[in-house]
C-alpha cells in the first residue's frame, strides 16, 4: 500500500541516478582541476607584479606587448589543436582508425607555422634600428615557438582525459615562469626576463615528453581533417582576441610603452578574475564532446547552457564586482608606484 506522503514523489530510474552520479563528478572535477589553475594563476599573476616592480612601466610595456603579440600568433596552433582534441576523444571512445597519427600531425604543422613566424620575427630583427625592438621580435620568436610546442603538450594530455597530470603540469611550468622570469629578471632586466619565458616553456615541454608523442610527422591529409574542426573555432577566437585586446593596442599607441605598463599591471593584478573561464573550459569541454557524439550538437549546446553558463552568468560577475573594491587600496598601500593602474584595474 502507497503512503499518501510519498505517493507524489518523483521515483528516480537507474538513468536518473547515472546522471546525478556524473553530476556529482563533473563538480568534483571542477572543484580539483579550479584549485590547480587557481595556483597556476596566482603563479602567473605574482610573476607580472614582480615583474612590473624589477623593470619599472616602460620596460613592463615592452614585456606586455611580447605577451600580447604571443596570444595573436597562438591562433596559427590552436586552428589544428581543436581539432586534435576531437580526434583525441574519438580514440579514446574507439571510434575511427586513423586518429592515432593526429597528434604527430598537428605537431608537424606547428612547427611549419609557428616555426615560420618565428623566423619571420627573426628576420626583422636584424632590419630594425631600435635595440628595444630588436629584442622584442628576438624574444618574439623564441617565446612563440616554444609555447606552441608547449601548447601542443597541453592539448594532447587533457585529449586523453588525464586531468590529473594536465593540472600538474600547468602548475608546475607556472612555477618555472615565475622563477626563470623574475630570476633572470632581476639580473638581466627585460632580455633575462624573455630568456625566462623561453626556457619555462622549454623545460614545460621536457616535462611532458614522458608522455607525450614528440615526433612530428607531414601528414596534410590528416591536418585538413583537423582543421575542418579548428578553422571555425579559431576565427571565432581571433574575432574575441581582438575585442578583448582591442583596449591594449589603443593604450600602446597613444600612450606608448610606459602607459601600457601601467595597464598591464592592472592586467595582472586582476588575472585570478578570468581563471574561472578557463576551469570551465577544460572540465567541461569533454562533457560536451560526448554529447555532440551521442546526442547531436544541438542537445549538447542546451545542455551546456543551462548546466554550465546560465549558473556561472548569475553568480561569477556579482562576486567578482564585490572583490574589485578592495584592489585600490591594496595597490595604493603596497605599491604607490602603480597607482595609476588602479582605475583599469
Amino acid at each position: 500500500m502507497t503512503h499518501p506522503a510519498t505517493s507524489n514523489l518523483p521515483v528516480l530510474t537507474s538513468s536518473d541516478r547515472a546522471s546525478s552520479r556524473s553530476g556529482s563528478g563533473l563538480w568534483r572535477r571542477f572543484a580539483g582541476y579550479a584549485l590547480s589553475r587557481g595556483s597556476t594563476e596566482a603563479m602567473l599573476a605574482t610573476r607580472g607584479v614582480l615583474l612590473a616592480l624589477l623593470l619599472g612601466p616602460a620596460a613592463f610595456g615592452t614585456w606586455a606587448l611580447l605577451r600580447l603579440g604571443m596570444r595573436y600568433s597562438a591562433l596559427a596552433a590552436i586552428s589544428v589543436y581543436r581539432g586534435l582534441e576531437l580526434e583525441l576523444f574519438q580514440q579514446r571512445s574507439g571510434v575511427g582508425a586513423n586518429q592515432r597519427r593526429s597528434p604527430a600531425a598537428a605537431l608537424g604543422f606547428v612547427l611549419v607555422l609557428s616555426g615560420a613566424i618565428a623566423a619571420v620575427a627573426l628576420g626583422a630583427a636584424f632590419l630594425v634600428e631600435d635595440a628595444t625592438t630588436r629584442l622584442l621580435l628576438r624574444g618574439f620568436a623564441a617565446a612563440s615557438l616554444t609555447e606552441a610546442i608547449y601548447g601542443y603538450a597541453l592539448v594532447c594530455t587533457r585529449g586523453r582525459g588525464d586531468l590529473r597530470r594536465y593540472s600538474m603540469l600547468e602548475a608546475g611550468t607556472s612555477v618555472l615562469h615565475l622563477l626563470w622570469s623574475v630570476g633572470l629578471a632581476a639580473g638581466w632586466g627585460l632580455s633575462g626576463a624573455f630568456v625566462g619565458l623561453t626556457v619555462a616553456n622549454l623545460m614545460g615541454i621536457a616535462a611532458a615528453a614522458r608522455w607525450v608523442e614528440l615526433r612530428p610527422a607531414l601528414d596534410w591529409e590528416m591536418v585538413h581533417r583537423m582543421l575542418r574542426v579548428g578553422l571555425p573555432v579559431v576565427l571565432t577566437m581571433g574575432i574575441g582576441i581582438l575585442l578583448s585586446t582591442s583596449d591594449r593596442w589603443v593604450v600602446a599607441v597613444w600612450g606608448g610603452p610606459t602607459m601600457l605598463g601601467y595597464y598591464a599591471f592592472a592586467g595582472s593584478v586582476t588575472a585570478f578574475a578570468g581563471v574561472l573561464a578557463i576551469v570551465v573550459r577544460t572540465v567541461v569541454f569533454p562533457q560536451v564532446y560526448r554529447q555532440a557524439s551521442c546526442s547531436g550538437p544541438a542537445a549538447a549546446l542546451q545542455v551546456h547552457l543551462d548546466r554550465t553558463l546560465l549558473p556561472f552568468a548569475c553568480f561569477v560577475p556579482p562576486l567578482l564586482g564585490g572583490l574589485s573594491l578592495a584592489v585600490g587600496p591594496l595597490v595604493a598601500g603596497s605599491m604607490p608606484q602603480y597607482v595609476e593602474a588602479i582605475a583599469p584595474a
